[in-house]
């Protein structure tokens, strides 16, 4: 199979009905795609393209370790270290910080000039284009995906999910109709954040949010719409509107949970 190329994927982008001017939530394994000439890179500037200056890209920039160590799994650690993470882990830093697990989609991103930052210390969002400073000012420390968060005012610019060989348990969007059923148990968290220049630790009460139900609600999504699907390399591709999307899992939590 050839390369995917630049002009691969702006078409497959454009197939799926993206255009000029669209706010878009990614994400993306680029290793499902296969070989793609100039990598990450080659598939954001191809969507950046399609999005032109009117446009804006979001993506997830969850700093996963700055969290409470004991509800660490993935892998846990002993409760002997929990002081010392806690006393010593450094705070979210935009660029400067490494995303663990976030894809090289992600990382990217990170490192373009024009990307800001929102300063949530762990479920924090990026963005470039258009509407970005505005996406991702004054968001919420808690509900991290609630009225006013990042994700929640992208619904109000009419958002879309581009998922690139990915499934819906993913999909960071999706939290914002679990956070706004109210449906979810709440749990103490914690992270460090700047203050004054300052680290400082603090406590955090949020929604115990659960991405595991999100194949469910996607399944069952897409029984009562036609979601645009395309191939792009070896990666099936899905353009999600996510209005649409929000108000059936805001449904599905209510009745469900």
């Amino acid at each position: 199979m050839n390369p995917v190329t630049l002009v691969d994927a702006g078409l497959a982008f454009k197939t799926l009905g993206l255009k000029d001017g669209d706010t878009v939530e990614l994400h993306g394994s680029l290793k499902s795609i296969g070989l793609v000439s100039g990598g990450p890179n080659t598939i954001l500037d191809a969507l950046l393209k399609v999005l032109s200056h009117e446009g804006t890209l979001i993506m997830a920039a969850q700093y996963s370790t700055n969290s409470e160590p004991a509800h660490w799994d993935n892998p846990p650690v002993e409760i002997e270290v929990f002081e010392t993470i806690r006393a010593t882990h450094p705070p979210f830093k935009g660029k400067e910080t490494y995303l663990n697990w976030m894809g090289s989609l992600a990382h990217t991103l990170q490192l373009k000039e024009q990307t800001v930052f929102s300063d949530h210390p762990n479920l924090a969002v990026m963005a470039i284009g258009k509407h970005a400073k505005w996406l991702t000012l004054d968001h919420p420390l808690t509900p991290a995906f609630g009225l006013g968060s990042p994700f929640e005012k992208a619904l109000q610019l009419k958002s879309k999910a581009l998922l690139i060989g990915v499934g819906y348990d993913v999909l960071t969007g999706l939290h914002v109709a679990e956070a706004l059923s109210g449906k979810r148990p709440y749990r103490l968290d914690s992270a460090t954040i700047l203050t004054q220049g300052k680290p400082k630790r603090i406590k955090i009460l949020d929604f115990d949010y659960d991405s595991d139900v999100f194949i469910k609600i996607g399944e069952a999504y897409e029984k009562t719409v036609t979601v645009p699907t395309t191939q792009l390399g070896n990666a099936t591709v899905k353009l999600i509107d996510m209005a649409s999307l929000s108000d059936f899992a805001l449904t599905w939590f209510k009745e469900n949970l």
